[in-house]
């Protein structure tokens, strides 16, 4: 098998990370699970439920995050707003898991963009006539306001709600991943998103990285910058942004 003997970290929540492990399994390799982030709900859900209360008002809907889509219809069932409503709307997703998300819920995605992050979404969109629409965008306290100024600056409204919050691991976890690095028990390490990174840097200094033999392995443009400000190397990057494309650039890598 091509990542036989291969230890992989895996960074995302462990609700997230079973299409990863699945596909490093098949691989031959060893998949570790520690989460580095925690999705919670957010401090007051009042803004989410102005616009809920309000769909009809509103003609799109852009998510960047497949924890937004889960946050956002999770708390639309909550208050009773049903599919129907969602199938009115335009839905946009950032890539490929995001959009799955929608997708699971019967509910049709406008065409993702080429590359998966919010700037190639505003792209695309940009190739469509925004001016006017408004659009809401769900998003958690850390997300980049990178997407709502680029439709703000098309003339789009855009209605920016928090739907999640985007919380540290527990010190337990902290502590497993730093004694993990510190040992040299992975051969790679696999981060999703810049948080997940940023609260990895907490226990693990990039100089304990260098050191070891593990490779940083990124899912897309958007963490790659944010690991590299971090002052850690990155070794491979997705082509496509999937936990598929990942294992494969992984794949990829160890086979050259």
């Amino acid at each position: 098998m091509s990542l036989e003997k291969k230890t992989v970290l895996s960074t995302r929540q462990a609700e997230q990370a079973g299409d990863l492990v699945a596909e490093l399994v098949k691989r031959g390799a060893v998949a570790v699970v520690i989460p580095m982030i925690r999705i919670i709900d957010p401090e007051r859900w009042e803004a989410c439920d102005d616009v809920l209360r309000s769909a009809d008002s509103f003609d799109a809907v852009a998510f960047t995050s497949a924890n937004a889509v889960r946050q956002f219809f999770e708390r639309a069932r909550a208050l009773g707003v049903g599919s129907e409503t969602w199938a009115k709307k335009k839905l946009y997703a950032v890539g490929e898991q995001t959009a799955n998300e929608i997708q699971r819920r019967s509910l049709a995605v406008e065409p993702l963009p080429e590359s998966y992050s919010a700037g190639a979404l505003a792209a695309a969109m940009r190739q469509t006539d925004v001016r006017g629409l408004r659009i809401v965008l769900p998003k958690g306290n850390l997300g980049s306001e990178e997407l709502t100024q680029a439709l703000k600056e098309m003339g789009a409204d855009v209605r920016p709600i928090e739907v999640y919050r985007n919380a540290p691991p527990e010190p337990s976890a902290l502590e497993e991943v730093r004694q993990r690095v510190l040992k040299n028990e992975f051969d790679v390490i696999t981060f999703f998103s810049p948080s997940a990174a940023k609260h990895f840097a907490r226990a693990v200094q990039p100089a304990l990285v260098n050191r070891g033999k593990a490779k940083i392995a990124v899912i897309g443009p958007t963490t790659r910058l944010a690991v590299r400000r971090m002052g850690f190397p990155v070794d491979i990057e997705a082509k496509t942004s999937t936990a598929v494309g990942l294992v494969e650039a992984i794949e990829e890598y160890f086979g050259s």
